[in-house]
């Protein structure tokens, strides 16, 4: 089952991708800040940082492809970056 935080990060990799493939529309990028701002209270957290930040410069570049897919592609990379980091020598199930 999935978190809300997972849900928001897997949410945001769609939008990423529609980004880079030049197939994204505002309700999508609305649909995900809605999204973000529901599921993650803390206003500092990196994903929902990257979220807003997004929503905010598609406002200033939907109309340029080539800025769109720079900015799906920071969307990418920043959402990569905000997951929880795993220390694999504490799990069993992985040895």
């Amino acid at each position: 089952m999935k978190s809300p935080w997972q849900a928001v990060a897997f949410a945001a990799t769609a939008v990423a991708q529609s980004a880079i493939g030049g197939s994204l529309d505002a309700l999508d990028v609305e649909e995900l800040v809605t999204q973000a701002t529901a599921a993650i209270d803390d206003a500092d957290d990196p994903l929902r940082r990257a979220v807003l930040s997004f929503a905010t410069q598609y406002q200033v570049v939907r109309h340029s492809p080539d800025d769109l897919t720079w900015q799906g592609r920071i969307l990418r990379d920043a959402v990569l970056a905000a997951r929880p980091k795993y220390d694999w020598q504490e799990r069993a199930d992985v040895r």
